[in-house]
């Protein structure tokens, strides 16, 4: 007589192996998409990620100047926090919080303006202030640090960048005033890059002058993480030392910033499922042969 045995548990164990063999190999480690220009297109709010769920979201400068506090975009509530208020930190969703010892400076809420988005009140507020630090902080020094993360979540960071004024301060503002991002991993090495201003280089008239958002995602290791920031009047590319000689940390800045948590949710299959899970292991079927 022939009897079919199927071994459903190994069916099942080798379906999870593919999905833990899914999961990026770099935990904790910064992966930072291109930057996207802040062009308005029509004053509207879209630019803002609304990604998995928010967990928390700042933009600098001072609270009490700042209307409807938070003030919301694309149904994401900006806290207004100064660099006192940073460093104090902020908490969200789940008791994950933000906070830097380093961007130790601000201006705003109204400094640097809103580039395309002039008319828009809540653009405005949240893009015309930032915290920086102003070149008296060790170069590359300038970290933003998580607490309270899930290990094992993915998380998506958004950062907006904005020097909307016009003239000259040090040389036109333009493409060349950027800010610089590692990766997490303590390599002290630029991994993505952001323009203060879209303005084309050494054009002192052209009026492309809203800043740039980046997007980055890790997935955490630990319950705490961060990275560091730069900024120059010079230019940055993809690998410079964050401590090279053209950094001037006046630029390390921050105008807004909000973290995401963008881990897939955890489906249980469905008996239906289980059962076609059984007809993906019919590979597995061990057949054993009596007399």
């Amino acid at each position: 007589m022939m009897r079919r045995i199927f071994r459903f548990g190994s069916a099942v164990a080798m379906a999870l192996g593919v999905v833990a063999m899914s999961v990026p190999a770099n935990a904790g480690v910064i992966v930072w998409q291109p930057s996207v220009s802040l062009f308005s297109g029509g004053n509207n709010d879209a630019f803002v990620s609304t990604n998995g769920t928010s967990v928390l979201a700042f933009n600098g400068g001072i609270a009490g100047n700042i209307p409807n506090n938070p003030t919301v975009l694309n149904g994401v509530g900006f806290t207004s926090l100064d660099a006192a208020g940073l460093a104090a930190g902020l908490t969200g969703v789940g008791g994950v919080g933000v906070r830097t010892d380093t961007l130790s400076n601000q201006a705003g809420p109204t400094t640097f303006g809103d580039g395309e988005f002039s008319g828009n009140l809540d653009i405005f507020n949240v893009l015309a202030g930032a915290v920086f630090d102003g070149g008296n902080a060790t170069a590359g020094q300038n970290a933003i640090e998580f607490t309270g993360l899930t290990p094992g979540n993915t998380y998506e960071i958004q950062v907006f960048v904005n020097d909307a004024r016009g003239g000259t301060n040090a040389g036109t503002r333009d493409t060349e005033w950027e800010v610089g991002f590692t990766d997490g991993s303590g390599n002290g090495l630029i991994a993505g890059e952001a323009d203060l201003t879209n303005r084309p280089f050494n054009n002192g008239t052209d009026p492309n002058l809203a800043g740039d958002y980046i997007i980055g995602t890790f997935v955490a290791n630990s319950a705490t993480e961060g990275f560091n920031i730069a900024g120059t009047r010079g230019g940055l590319s993809i690998g410079d030392d964050i401590s090279a000689a053209n950094i001037n940390n006046g630029q390390a800045q921050i105008n807004a910033f909000q973290l995401r948590d963008i881990t897939p949710p955890v489906v249980v299959p469905e008996p239906s499922s289980l059962a076609l899970l059984g007809l993906m292991g019919l590979g597995m079927v061990t057949v054993r042969r009596r007399k």
